[in-house]
C-alpha cells in the first residue's frame, strides 16, 4: 500500500520528484552539487536551480531537457523517465515556447539583411571607386616630345 501511495504523488505532480530523486541519487554517490557542475560543464547555481525545480530561471526548455537527461545520466537515473516527468509537468504552452525566439525572428533576420544589404552595396561601390582611382594613379604619365626629364636625370648629366 505505501507503493501506491508512492506513485499517486509522482503521477499528480511529476516535478515534484524530479529535484528530489536527482538529489537523492546524488547525495548516494557521495558527489556534491559542485562536483555535478564540473562533470556536466554547468554553473552550480544551474544545479541548484535543477534540484529545486526552478527550471523559470534556466534560459530554455530545451536546455532544462539537456541538462536534466545528462545529470540523468551522470547519477545512473533513467534519464528518458526524468525528461518524461518534466514535460508532464509543464504545461502545453509553457512546451511549445521557444524563449529564444528572438534570436532567430524572421523579422528580425529580414530587417537585419536588408540594412546588411544596403551597407554592403555602399561599400561594394566605394571600394570599386577607390580601386579605379588607385588604378588611374598609377597609369605612367606620357612624355611629351618637349624633351623633358627628370630632374634627377638632369643632375646626373651636369656632374658628368
Amino acid at each position: 500500500m505505501n507503493t501506491d501511495t508512492q506513485q499517486e504523488p509522482e503521477e499528480t505532480s511529476p516535478t515534484s520528484q524530479i529535484g528530489t530523486a536527482l538529489r537523492q541519487a546524488r547525495q548516494t554517490l557521495g558527489l556534491s552539487e559542485l562536483d555535478v557542475a564540473n562533470s556536466l560543464n554547468l554553473k552550480a547555481e544551474t544545479v541548484s536551480q535543477l534540484e529545486t525545480e526552478q527550471f523559470d530561471k534556466i534560459v530554455s526548455p530545451t536546455y532544462v531537457k539537456g541538462y536534466l537527461r545528462s545529470y540523468a545520466k551522470l547519477v545512473d537515473l533513467n534519464p528518458e523517465h526524468i525528461v518524461e516527468q518534466y514535460k508532464k509537468s509543464q504545461p502545453q504552452a509553457t512546451q511549445s515556447k521557444n524563449r529564444l525566439h528572438g534570436l532567430t525572428s524572421k523579422n528580425v533576420v529580414e530587417s537585419a539583411d536588408a540594412k546588411f544589404g544596403w551597407v554592403g552595396t555602399i561599400l561594394v561601390i566605394i571600394i570599386i571607386a577607390l580601386i579605379a582611382f588607385w588604378w588611374w594613379q598609377g597609369q605612367p604619365t606620357t612624355v611629351s616630345q618637349s624633351g623633358w626629364q627628370p630632374e634627377s636625370s638632369v643632375e646626373l648629366q651636369q656632374n658628368s
